[in-house]
């Protein structure tokens, strides 16, 4: 009977051998999750990568790019891989509405699943509440795209909503820039709030994030968002390192785990777009 493998087992090497096969011009990730036979999910663990474009090996020349191994030995264990067609971006996607809708509005309290941005960048979401381990000081949670941005610093004022949403910005700051990151360990930034109340309650879900928990493979979640509001998906993919273009900062290997729509609960325009998020994005994996 052939030797099997664990998630847990596989995370370190899928971690080390990331920044080498992303150097290849064609791979935009490489995780862990379950091989896919006619597009759909086996229960056979597998190294999955995932590329801007599929191509014959004949034709991977011309793309820059080398033939992806079938199988990856870790442990002494033969791992087999998978190859998906998929590409990945910080995606903001600032939309006009006719009629501006509660999560685009100035809030006193501040809940998370509302617009929020650093006063240099359009709008996010404010994902969580979250508290110092060693103060208890509470902070916004979002993406180091909403809160930091290409010209942010730390310190910087916080505008809720983004001023896409209302551009009198100067009315609506709400506290500052403390903290955020860019990498390996996610796409993350806090803030605090001065001036106004806080919830931590999330908008439309009724609950608070009151603890972390690593992602595993078929986990159900959801998510509250400024522009799609409540989505649900499914965890596909685990310890995954994608490389993402930031503009003016370059680009990033981010490690995250990927989010595929819930075919139980499809988003209400029909999209079947894949996300990336980490554990500490609770409520903002695409907005």
């Amino acid at each position: 009977m052939p030797k099997s493998i664990t998630v847990e087992a596989l995370k370190p090497y899928v971690r080390k051998v990331a920044p080498h096969f992303l150097d290849q011009p064609n791979v935009t990730s490489v995780g862990i999750g379950y091989k896919q036979v006619g597009g759909k999910p086996t229960k056979e663990l597998c190294i999955q990568f995932t590329v801007g474009k599929k191509a014959a090996p004949e034709a991977l020349e011309a793309l820059g790019t080398e033939r992806l191994p079938e199988k990856l030995v870790v442990n002494g264990i033969e791992v087999p891989t998978d190859v998906i067609e998929r590409s990945y971006d910080a995606h903001l996607r600032p939309q006009a509405a006719l009629r501006k809708p509660n999560r685009k509005k100035r809030l006193d309290p501040i809940v998370p699943g509302v617009s929020i941005a650093n006063v240099a960048v359009s709008a996010g979401t404010v994902g969580a509440v979250v508290y110092d381990a060693r103060t208890g000081a509470p902070y916004v949670l979002s993406n180091w795209h909403v809160l930091h941005g290409d010209t942010g610093e730390i310190g910087d004022p916080i505008s809720q909503p983004g001023s896409f949403d209302d551009n009198r910005v100067q009315q609506n700051l709400c506290g500052h820039l403390v903290r955020s990151h860019l990498g390996a360990a996610g796409d993350c930034a806090i803030a605090t709030i001065e001036g106004r109340q806080l919830s931590a309650e999330i908008l439309d879900l009724k609950v608070a994030v009151d603890q972390l928990a690593e992602p595993a493979l078929g986990d159900k979640v959801m998510k509250s968002g400024r522009t799609t509001a409540v989505t649900h998906g499914v965890v596909a993919r685990v310890h995954v390192t994608a490389r993402i273009d930031y503009g003016d900062a370059g680009d990033q290997d981010i490690g995250c785990f990927e989010i595929q729509p819930d075919p139980d609960h499809p988003d209400r325009d029909g999209r079947r777009l894949a996300r990336i998020g980490r554990p500490e994005h609770a409520a903002d994996f695409a907005d």
